[in-house]
């Protein structure tokens, strides 16, 4: 009985760990990073100082405020914002030229690339929260 209840064990165990290597653990932090267009001279946040910003507050609300606040600590000045309700009408806005930054969720970058193919070759991120 001992035997059989270690083997369960034992295959239980490799279960899980089969499912965890083909969901994937949730490891990946996410950042708060500022982009800009590949080809933009902007090489730093202080260069893009005085550029219009694409923000979106409908997903994580307190991480992108408080991401806004540094950023704006950084330069010693408020940023001019103009607030989007999804990440990717930020990045399509950012590729139009409607804006010259866009603060977004790095970890977001997968699902911009389903919607605007070619996205993370067509911007440079400048800035990463800390």
């Amino acid at each position: 009985m001992c035997g059989i209840l270690g083997a369960g064990s034992f295959y239980m165990s490799k279960g899980y760990d089969a499912f965890e290597a083909i969901a994937g653990s949730n490891t990946k932090t996410s950042a708060i990073v500022v982009a800009v267009r590949a080809k933009d001279p902007a090489a730093t946040l202080t260069d893009a100082a005085d550029y219009t910003y694409a923000v979106q507050y409908a997903t994580s609300e307190k991480q992108m405020q408080q991401a806004v606040d540094q950023i704006e600590d950084l330069l010693g000045a408020p940023i001019e914002k103009i607030e989007f309700s999804s990440t990717i009408e930020e990045a399509q806005a950012l590729m139009n030229g409607e804006v010259d930054a866009m603060i977004y969720n790095q970890s977001q970058d997968s699902v911009i690339e389903e919607q605007i193919e070619g996205f993370s070759e067509k911007i440079k991120i400048i800035h990463t929260n800390k």
